[in-house]
């Protein structure tokens, strides 16, 4: 497993989804500011997130580093190379956890968001 493919295609599948959320947050911080342009990014963001890290990252990433570590092969490197493709598979299943996580905190947010017209954060007084 090549191990620096796979942190290269992490960071292209978790960049996409990143930046309008990091939008969404700025413009909600702005004291100017109009809850319609928050639905808008909203709408953008949301199917971004779950499509990227959820479906994106559970298919292709996950399942093929769980195909690679459990396909027999006759190479004697991958012997030595075997303890740390199990370690890169569990801190790649944490991830999937982390952003299943994740993606319940950003609907309870964005339910709470269109119920309650409020646009500030959980966290927040």
């Amino acid at each position: 497993m090549n191990f620096v493919i796979v942190g290269v295609v992490v960071l292209l599948i978790h960049d996409p989804g990143d930046v309008v959320l990091i939008a969404g947050r700025a413009y909600t911080d702005m004291k100017n500011r109009k809850i319609i342009i928050n639905v808008i990014l909203a709408l953008i963001a949301y199917p971004v997130w779950v499509y990227t890290r959820n479906i994106v990252f559970a298919t292709c990433i996950l399942n093929s580093a769980y195909t690679e570590l459990f396909t027999p092969k006759i190479v004697k490197l991958d012997e030595v190379l075997f303890l740390p493709s199990v370690f890169m598979v569990f801190m790649l299943t944490a991830l999937a956890i982390m952003h299943t996580y994740w993606t319940f905190f950003l609907t309870k947010a964005a339910v709470a968001m269109i119920s309650k017209g409020k646009d500030k954060n959980g966290y927040d007084s």
